[in-house]
């Protein structure tokens, strides 16, 4: 094989030798999703040509191209629709494609040539259908009109000073941030309700499974009450992270039903929540801040100290640490999808509603002025950032950088 010169040399080959495909088809997802890209392509074209009636050869194959040859990555989903119509994987990333692609005349005939098992399945094209609907209302252009009508972000200087002015002066404050996940459940507009619900309740769907899990879905319909009253609140904020182009760009450029659509209306949301006493920063201000020395700047001119954490180590991490006495931990469940990265001491039970419901009756009837609240709570974080700055606290939303300090890997980039 390592004679073998160019990707036509080893499919001839594997013809000759009647080579298996399934094996072959692996090692190129593998290959892949290992980023070593131009040994997937053979990979991957080998088996398309070994195994030329399998829908999922010219699938794994398109995936391979979406990345940055897109007209090549919708000519192999075509390939793979016609082979298995009722893989709507395969409908999701040719129309997905076409719709950031501008090709939308075409998406009725995608749909024409698919087809749902199953209610499951309907649902799920209602959805694709949703999302290339949601791409044509809001183009890319959109996001970018947005940026510019922006005062500025604030760079993570101005943050820093913002927090230390509020700890300073013992100014009531909070910062919270909004991704994808919190532009998911907490846009709520009943025209976009209508239109789009397919495609955001699929989002929803998904999102609820990381954070709860799924046997918590019966609090589903009162979590969205939920995030209907942190929507409204969300005004009471002096800065709010929002996703920035770069994010935004990429989501559309990968074509995300989830991701595309979930940037964009955070970052809608936080246009309509513009007033004078609202900044903006972006969403991963959390991680500037920590970098940057600015988290622990706060943390070391603060009175006190409390933080919000699914890991009850935290108050032993910031005494040592940084020599704080006595520092107030109110812990929450964590993620059950990412709790075996979390280790065996991450707090469990149910975060929504029960431990949420607790928090919410404490937080009023508690004075945290002069605290610096170090919140990690993921959506419901920016409820409890919000009641703390209520309370008096300066409250500052941290999400996974408590992870980081612990040394838990549960992002990529720790």
């Amino acid at each position: 094989m390592d004679s073998i010169a160019s990707g036509a040399d080893l499919v001839a080959a594997l013809q000759g030798l009647k080579a298996n495909p399934f094996p072959i088809l692996a090692e190129g997802v593998a290959r892949r999703n290992a980023q070593d890209l131009s040994t997937a392509e053979i990979l991957l074209v080998a088996a398309t040509v070994l195994d030329s009636k399998n829908w999922q050869t010219f699938y794994e194959l398109g995936l391979l191209y979406e990345r940055d040859r897109r007209d090549q990555a919708i000519a192999q989903f075509r390939k793979s629709l016609a082979l298995g119509p009722t893989k709507l994987k395969t409908v999701e990333r040719l129309v997905a494609n076409l719709a950031v692609d501008g090709q939308s005349e075409q998406i009725n005939a995608i749909f024409q040539l698919s087809r749902a098992e199953n209610l499951d399945g309907c649902k799920s094209l209602a959805a694709i259908n949703a999302f290339a609907h949601y791409v044509r209302d809001f183009p890319l252009q959109d996001a970018e009109f947005i940026l510019e009508q922006t005062r500025g972000f604030m760079k993570v200087r101005e943050v820093k000073e913002a927090i230390l002015g509020a700890l300073a002066g013992g100014t009531p404050f909070a910062m919270v941030r909004l991704g994808d996940g919190e532009g998911a459940w907490l846009h709520q507009e009943s025209d976009e309700e209508a239109k789009y619900g397919a495609l955001y309740q699929q989002n929803r769907n998904t999102f609820w499974d990381i954070w709860f899990g799924t046997q918590s879905k019966p609090a589903a319909d009162e979590f969205y009450r939920t995030m209907t009253q942190i929507r409204n609140d969300l005004n009471g904020a002096d800065i709010i992270g929002v996703p920035d182009g770069n994010w935004i760009r990429h989501e559309f450029n990968s074509a995300s039903l989830r991701g595309y659509s979930g940037t964009l209306n955070a970052l809608r949301l936080a246009q309509k929540l513009a007033s004078p006493n609202v900044r903006y920063c972006i969403q991963t201000m959390h991680f500037e801040l920590e970098r940057n020395g600015g988290l622990s700047e706060a943390i070391k001119a603060a009175k006190r100290v409390g933080v919000f954490t699914c890991h009850p180590q935290m108050g032993d991490f910031l005494a040592n640490s940084f020599g704080i006495p006595a520092p107030e931990v109110i812990t929450v469940p964590g993620e059950p999808s990412r709790r075996h990265l979390h280790g065996d001491l991450v707090t469990r039970g149910a975060h929504f509603p029960d431990r949420f419901t607790e928090i919410m009756r404490e937080i009023p009837n508690r004075d945290y002025s002069g605290y610096l609240f170090l919140v990690a709570g993921g959506i419901l974080g920016k409820a409890y950032a919000l009641a703390l700055k209520k309370a008096g606290a300066v409250a500052v939303d941290i999400g996974s950088v408590a992870d980081k300090l612990l040394g838990k890997k549960t992002r990529p980039q720790f």
